[in-house]
């Protein structure tokens, strides 16, 4: 089997799979159609970081293979060949030592592995490159990408033992039988999306207090907002806090499960519409 036909049988779920496993369609996740492109870096990333994540945290649960059909993504859960009894032991002794750090450790993976990682990719997008160069960067593309999995579920997954210890623990202070509701406390804390959130909120805000702002937002297609921001000195002001926050925050899309969708930094719409 040559290179590609390996690669293509990493990618496509066969007949002979839809026959002798169960596959389910991610909808929660990924529930769009992948691009070509997206597909072969999300799908061999993922089954490849499930495996080692997995193994980290000695879960009781090998890995999940996810494959392509019809254009989407199906998942097949592998379990774990072992003892499960044993592997649940395991788990606990190897989850023990995480739960106390677990926001420093996704600081440590974010600072030391993912920024550095987009720093490089933003200032190789700045440069020319060489036709060699760039095959280069797209394997180390790939390869980051099998990581980026990896370091996921090595930070999500212990905060689901965390989730339970919390919920017992819950429940043995207050007798609630509804220990779920513990979850509702944590709701409001802090994060990255809510802080993108609260930015725009100020961005509102500076509309909403200004006659010639408001005024180019209101009754306009919203292909015509830039331009009318652009007619005024309040406008043209307006524009430049917007540019720092999309530096800031305008890198995501509405879908960030695609390569192929534009980023809020590459075109402003997006942000002046919400």
């Amino acid at each position: 089997m040559n290179v590609l036909s390996a690669f293509q049988n990493d990618l496509f779920l066969s007949e002979e799979e839809k026959q002798t496993g169960f596959w389910v369609q991610d909808n929660l996740h990924i529930a769009h159609a992948l691009s070509p492109l997206y597909a072969s870096f999300q799908l061999p990333a993922m089954t490849y970081g499930t495996k080692q994540g997995f193994e980290t945290l000695k879960l009781p649960i090998y890995q999940f293979v996810v494959k392509l059909a019809d254009g989407k993504m199906y998942q097949q859960n592998i379990p774990f060949p072992g003892d499960v009894n044993d592997r649940l032991k395991e788990h606990q002794e190897a989850v023990k030592p995480l739960l106390p750090r677990l926001k420093p450790r996704l600081y440590e993976y974010v600072n030391e592995v993912f920024l550095p990682f987009y720093t490089e990719v933003k200032r190789n997008a700045e440069r020319p490159l060489s036709l060699k160069e760039a095959e280069e960067k797209v394997k180390e593309l790939h390869d980051f990408y099998k990581k980026a999995w990896q370091l996921h579920f090595e930070i999500v997954m212990p905060r689901s033992d965390l989730g339970m210890i919390l919920e017992e623990l819950y429940g043995a202070l207050t007798g609630d039988e509804n220990t779920a509701y513990v979850y509702d406390l944590l709701e409001g804390v802090m994060n990255k999306s809510l802080e993108t959130d609260q930015a725009l909120w100020e961005l509102t805000d500076k509309v909403k207090r200004s006659g010639p702002l408001k005024q180019a937002f209101t009754d306009q297609k919203s292909e015509d907002i830039e331009a009318n921001l652009l007619g005024t000195a309040e406008g043209r002001e307006f524009l430049k806090n917007l540019q720092n926050f999309l530096d800031e925050y305008g890198y995501r899309s509405a879908n960030s499960h695609e390569f192929i969708d534009e980023t809020w930094v590459e075109n402003p719409l997006h942000a002046l519409s919400l």
